[in-house]
């Protein structure tokens, strides 16, 4: 028997689209609702909405209860649309934090064999022992809600990133980092557009303390294409020099 994995959010929502189904999501913001990102939940006292003075029959609609200048300044706001991704963060015992990009058309998600692919390249750099234990894993998918009203921009997707990295490190003990992808190459550590960013090394910024960070292929293209391993092993020589002045904790 076949059984396939839960799909996307987005191919969820383009399938359930082509059959003619559209989620029920509001279109405007609701009355008395506070703003703040989807991924984040608001802090900000809740305005309790006024209450209308003639009574309302029950076949009016729920927008009816939206006051009418309201409803005429709250149209659906357009945004830039930042391409959608599939991420997996991963911590080692040794301090190593790994983001590497899935492809969207990868239903299984960190299979046994790129996992085993990612300790190898984390083993490789060392830091520590031979051998380093896979601590904690997480998937972070982009969009967070696919509905034409939600910000898709570069922008809300970098923030969202952001914070969902914060989150999962929040435990952690991070000495340096390995983005894996275009994707998280370019959310994670902005260069200058005409620089290469397969073998970049930096430092980004995690939890409040600047570490160093080598962009490389994603474990899947290392994987899969041919040659794509070496150019990893000769991007991580830099990050392994750098490493060897710093003790290991």
């Amino acid at each position: 028997m076949i059984q396939f994995g839960p799909l996307p959010e987005w191919q969820r929502w383009q399938y359930l689209q082509t059959m003619g189904i559209v989620s029920w999501l509001p279109n405007r913001p609701l009355c008395g609702a506070t703003t703040g990102p989807l991924w984040q939940p608001s802090i900000d006292p809740i305005v309790v909405a006024p209450k209308i003075a003639n009574k309302l029959q029950p076949s009016y609609a729920a927008d009816k209860l939206v006051d009418e200048p309201v409803r005429q300044a709250t149209a659906a706001p357009k945004y830039t649309y930042m391409t959608p991704f599939r991420l997996v963060f991963s911590c080692y015992e040794n301090g190593a934090l790994v983001v590497n990009e899935l492809g969207l058309s990868n239903t299984e998600g960190m299979t046994d064999d790129l996992v085993r692919l990612q300790t190898a390249v984390i083993n490789a750099i060392g830091h520590g022992a031979n051998q380093h234990q896979l601590m904690a894993q997480s998937e972070f998918n982009w969009p967070l809600v696919v509905a034409p009203h939600t910000d898709h921009s570069p922008m809300a997707a970098q923030q969202a990133l952001q914070y969902g990295l914060h989150k999962f490190i929040s435990n952690q003990t991070v000495s340096f980092a390995l983005l894996l992808g275009g994707s998280v190459m370019t959310l994670l550590m902005p260069i200058d557009e005409h620089q290469d960013h397969a073998g970049y090394l930096g430092n980004i910024n995690v939890a409040g303390i600047t570490v160093p960070a080598l962009c490389s292929h994603s474990l899947h293209q290392l994987f899969s294409i041919t040659g794509m391993k070496q150019n990893c092993w000769q991007h991580l020589q830099g990050l392994i020099v750098q490493l060897a002045s710093y003790p290991h904790k």
